[in-house]
């Protein structure tokens, strides 16, 4: 029966084996390592609803870039001789009750809706997954930034978001501010556990031996195997953003006249429901389908980025 080698004798082998290849030969087994990306794609390309997701998401982009020009009218024109007309080929969803084209509107509006839920989300984001980093790595820090985010826990998001945008001021700079600090707490909390669960890897400990400080840790190790369900946590939190920001403009505290952004395009319809309901049905379902071709991609991307789904 042949003699087991001792694991440590193994990994000198190794090691001496390799100090005599050429880095062509790395580079050829490192070719290896994009397939992770191209089955993450063909994963998504195979789902039926993310390819859904992804064409609703992609059609938004373009109204977010290219909205105002697409627009057959001046979304801001008024014309008051062509108050609240029914759809029509000129108007295709019908005019506002300053003679607005509702369409060109709602595109317009793209921008304003969906600019807000990105960069709200990026906000906390960014906060929120430095905190949750510096509470995992620090156990010093970790109660004391784990006693804040459970204040700020205890108040429901869009109470939280509500309170701070009262104290700012309503505007669209400060509705992203109010919802970005809302989901921080969420992000903290996601990234804490997952880093706590990554540091108690092998690899961690083996760099923590060779002197690696905390810094080099999050950057070559931590946010490489946090990525995943932070990335898809946000395409999901995305869609959230997107419907707080419409709900505080619906209020009033978001985008200011004349901006034309979805929920205060249902403001100003709702008191015009019985004569013209298209007013509030086409911005509902303009946001309706942002919501939803968000939350059909991230379903996807979840299920392509979780190695336990097959192909």
């Amino acid at each position: 029966m042949p003699k087991r080698q001792n694991p440590i004798q193994k990994l000198f082998k190794r090691m001496v084996r390799n100090s005599t290849r050429k880095p062509e030969e790395f580079s050829r087994e490192l070719q290896g390592a994009p397939q992770r990306k191209s089955r993450v794609w063909l994963k998504l390309r195979r789902n039926k609803s993310a390819v859904t997701g992804m064409i609703i998401i992609a059609c938004f982009m373009i109204m977010i870039l290219f909205g105002e020009q697409l627009a057959p009218h001046d979304p801001l024109e008024t014309d008051y001789l062509n108050i609240l007309a029914s759809p029509s080929s000129e108007n295709l969803l019908g005019t506002d009750y300053m003679g607005r084209d509702l369409f060109s509107r709602l595109l317009a509006g793209a921008r304003f809706s969906l600019t807000v839920g990105l960069i709200s989300i990026a906000i906390g984001l960014t906060v929120g997954m430095t905190l949750g980093i510096i509470a995992g790595l620090n156990k010093k820090a970790d109660n004391i930034i784990m006693r804040f985010i459970d204040i700020l826990m205890a108040f429901p998001g869009l109470l939280l978001s509500i309170t701070i945008v009262a104290t700012l001021g309503a505007g669209l700079q400060n509705v992203m501010i109010a919802i970005g600090i809302s989901t921080v707490p969420l992000y903290a909390r996601l990234v804490r556990g997952e880093v706590l669960k990554v540091k108690e890897n092998d690899f961690i400990l083996a760099a923590r031996g060779l002197g690696a400080t905390n810094f080099r840790l999050v950057i070559h190790h931590v946010l490489i195997n946090i990525s995943a369900p932070i990335i898809v946590y946000s395409t999901f939190r995305i869609a959230s953003a997107v419907l707080a920001a419409s709900s505080l403009s619906f209020l009033g505290l978001g985008a200011q006249p004349p901006d034309p952004e979805w929920g205060r395009l249902i403001n100003e319809g709702r008191q015009y429901m019985l004569l013209a309901p298209w007013l509030v049905l086409a911005p509902g379902f303009f946001i309706t389908l942002a919501i939803l071709g968000i939350n059909l991609f991230g379903d996807g991307l979840r299920d392509a980025l979780d190695p336990r789904v097959g192909d």
